[in-house]
């Protein structure tokens, strides 16, 4: 998918990098970072397949009730569709999926002695990082 890549200290301060909609922006010292990026990746395919779908359905339904009450807002949903990722990942289940999936693909990219150490480093972030309730040991198992 189509993203836009930055290397800056403008990231949340404990973060190495960060996504909004489809653009990532990771600090200068994890430029060679291949896991971090992919995990990064992982969150702008997110933001472009929720974008898709939702502008998909809220065209077709706004088309369909155009017909019957035409109106200049027809093309409404497009930039609506562009919140629902910010919405959807207000939701806690959603948004702890989300995590554990790219945690799931930035494990892929790292040796394998050292899958193990960052395993629970992850499962310690996603536990105490995004306010999601969740146990250090309970996000260890989603990310197995």
């Amino acid at each position: 998918m189509i993203y836009s890549l930055s290397f800056t200290e403008n990231v949340p301060t404990g973060s190495a990098g960060c996504t909004s909609m489809y653009f990532i922006r990771i600090r200068p010292a994890y430029r060679d970072d291949k896991p971090l990026l992919f995990h990064e990746i992982y969150h702008v395919d997110n933001f472009w397949l929720v974008f898709l779908i939702s502008a998909a359905v809220m065209t077709g339904l706004a088309f369909g009730v155009h017909q019957f009450y035409p109106s200049p807002y027809v093309f409404c949903p497009i930039p609506l569709s562009i919140l629902m990722d910010w919405v959807l990942y207000k939701i806690p289940r959603f948004r702890l999926w989300e995590e554990v999936q790219a945690y799931k693909v930035q494990l892929e990219y790292i040796p394998g002695e050292m899958k193990e150490i960052n395993r629970r480093k992850f499962a310690e972030r996603i536990s105490t990082r995004y306010g999601l309730k969740i146990s250090e040991d309970e996000a260890y198992k989603l990310l197995e």
